[in-house]
């Protein structure tokens, strides 16, 4: 991976959209889409985990809602710190 990436720094394409478009490699295509796949798993979970934290307020139990959002934070931390997207030293 390290390598492809040496190589596409050298070569820069004419606009962004031949970038968004362009044919990608098999092993980057595999990561995009082990990535894209664990993305959506990951918003899945996020959306229910804040839908029943504002759905609690909305019912005014606010002690619950507090832990339903805590949890959210907690998750939302985890896929931050799992995601090589956000790796600063990459």
């Amino acid at each position: 991976m390290g390598d492809f990436r040496a190589k596409r720094a050298g070569q820069r394409s004419r606009t962004v959209r031949e970038d968004w478009f362009a044919w990608l490699p098999e092993e980057m295509d595999q990561l995009f889409g082990a990535t894209r796949s664990e993305l959506e798993c990951s918003n899945g979970i996020l959306s229910v985990a804040l839908d029943e934290a504002l759905a609690l307020c909305e019912q005014e139990q606010f002690t619950v809602a507090k832990e339903r959002v805590t949890a959210f934070a907690g998750l939302f931390d985890r896929l931050a710190v799992a995601s090589p997207a956000c790796d600063p030293h990459d």
